[in-house]
C-alpha cells in the first residue's frame, strides 16, 4: 500500500468518533458489524491466504489507568492474546509512543483491516465506512477509491 495513504487512513481512522458528522447510530451498527466480525477477522489472519497482508487491528489498549482505541499492526498471538505495535502516537496513554509494543485481548478489538492484494484494496475499517457514508454520495465514492477502501461487505 502506499504510504502516504497508509498514513491518511491511520490518520483518520484514529479520528473514528470526531473527524466527520456521522451518525451515532450509524457509528454504534458500525462498531457493532465489527466487533460481531472480529472471530471471523482473526481466522482470516491466520490463515494468511496468498493474497492478503497488512493485517491491522484498532484495539482498546490499556496504560496508567487510561484506555484508548488505537490502530495496531505487525500482531502476534501471545500468551492468549497479542502484541502488536502502535501505528500511531497515543494522544491519551501516557508513556506510550509509536511503534511501542503493546499487548491486548481479542475481547479489546474494536476494528480491524487487510489489503486485499487481488483487488489493491483494504477491507474492515468499519468505523471509517460508517464515517465517510456522511459524505455526499460522489465525494464518498471518490473517498473509497482514493483510500482503497471495500465499505460493501
Amino acid at each position: 500500500m502506499n504510504p502516504f495513504r497508509h498514513l491518511l487512513l491511520t490518520t483518520l481512522s484514529v479520528l473514528a468518533f470526531s473527524a466527520l458528522p456521522a451518525h451515532a447510530a450509524d457509528l454504534a451498527a458500525a462498531h457493532a458489524k465489527a466487533r460481531a466480525s472480529v472471530p471471523g477477522f482473526v481466522l482470516t489472519w491466520k490463515a494468511q491466504a496468498a493474497g492478503t497482508g497488512g493485517y491491522r487491528v484498532l484495539a482498546n489498549v490499556r496504560a496508567g489507568g487510561q484506555t484508548e482505541a488505537i490502530w495496531l499492526d505487525n500482531f502476534k498471538a501471545a500468551d492468549g492474546g497479542f502484541t502488536a505495535v502502535l501505528q500511531s502516537a497515543p494522544r491519551v496513554l501516557k508513556g506510550m509512543s509509536l511503534g511501542q509494543s503493546v499487548t491486548f485481548t481479542e475481547a479489546d478489538i474494536v476494528d480491524w483491516s487487510y489489503e486485499d492484494q487481488s483487488l489493491g484494496k483494504l477491507r474492515g475499517n468499519h468505523l471509517q465506512c460508517a464515517e465517510l457514508r456522511d459524505l455526499p454520495k460522489a465525494e464518498y465514492e471518490e473517498q473509497l477509491d482514493y483510500l482503497g477502501l471495500v465499505c460493501s461487505d
